[in-house]
């Protein structure tokens, strides 16, 4: 399970989620002296936390990972999501509660938000061998479960294919053009899709500054605190744009992703995912905090499947 890209970003992001951009350089100059009791002091003024924990995004996509090794992936998920609990109170969490007990949450959660964008990655590392329309059907089943709106199955398979496509370049270079076109071709019915990969395709020859002007256009914030917002697409795209300036170097390209503010535990946790997708080392001081919190899913998961067994047993 290709999972410690994902989680290490995550956790990047995590301190300085929503945080100004101010706070966010404040958080970069501490975080690459590599000294984990300074960053730990740091993230507990900040965010009340210690460095290493990770959102629900990294649980979700651990679910993922799972259930595609299942016979059913969509009914495994959702009964994953209904067995670990999964931490926060965003609209994914919301929407897979409502959702799994019955209860309508597409009213309310027609949203391009930027969870079916993350989870969308182990589709594409597990499904590409069959073809791109089996890897766009995973997305959109799994994704359906919890977002009903086009934008955030959109970005869902461009992840899923940008992993996919940086898998494939592992040990060579990347062609950007052509990494670009593999993404274009896969979200061809996603008109909004196909207008944020343009931009995508014009910030890849411009300075990080005009970069993030750019990205500003697919969903404009409304506050000047980050350059994006919780928005899929926008997310996405900028997450995809840091991958591919520093597709080898986990701490330049995650860097990178949290520049642009708003959702940065979105934002870093798939582009952790590509780096390592693409051969990416990660760095060891930060992947040792994270690797035992990831551990406690699975445990988690196996405990909660035995008590449910218990209880079935003990009902008959």
């Amino acid at each position: 399970m290709q999972l410690n890209g994902i989680a290490v970003g995550d956790a990047l992001g995590l301190p300085v989620k929503n945080k100004s951009l101010e706070e966010i350089d404040q958080y970069l100059n501490v975080l690459f002296q590599y000294d984990l009791d300074q960053l730990d002091n740091f993230t507990n003024d900040i965010n009340s936390t210690n460095f290493g924990s990770f959102s629900d995004e990294t649980v979700l996509s651990w679910m993922t990972f799972s259930a595609l090794e299942h016979e059913d992936p969509v009914e495994e998920l959702k009964r994953l999501m209904m067995s670990i609990d999964v931490n926060g109170s965003d609209s994914t969490t919301e929407a897979t509660i409502k959702s799994l007990k019955g209860r309508s949450y597409r009213a309310g959660y027609d949203v391009a938000s930027n969870g079916v964008a993350i989870r969308s990655i182990p589709v594409g590392l597990m499904k590409s061998h069959e073809g791109i329309d089996v890897v766009i059907d995973y997305v959109e089943k799994l994704g359906r479960i919890t977002h009903d709106n086009d934008d955030a199955i959109a970005s869902g398979i461009i992840t899923a294919m940008a992993a996919s496509a940086a898998k494939s370049y592992k040990g060579l270079k990347i062609e950007t053009d052509q990494f670009i076109l593999s993404l274009r071709n896969s979200v061809h019915s996603y008109p909004n899709a196909l207008s944020a990969l343009d931009f995508l395709g014009e910030m890849t020859f411009m300075t990080t500054t005009d970069a993030l002007n750019m990205v500003e256009r697919i969903d404009p914030p409304i506050e000047r605190k980050s350059h994006i917002t919780s928005n899929g697409l926008s997310t996405t795209i900028w997450a995809v744009y840091s991958f591919l300036t520093w597709p080898g170097d986990f701490v330049k390209a995650t860097s990178l992703a949290l520049c642009a503010g708003g959702d940065t535990d979105s934002t870093a946790a798939i582009t952790g995912g590509l780096v390592e997708s693409y051969g990416g080392d990660i760095p060891a001081i930060w992947l040792q905090r994270v690797e035992p919190m990831i551990s406690l899913i699975g445990k988690k998961s196996e405990e909660n499947k035995k008590a449910n067994t218990s209880k079935k047993k003990t009902t008959k």
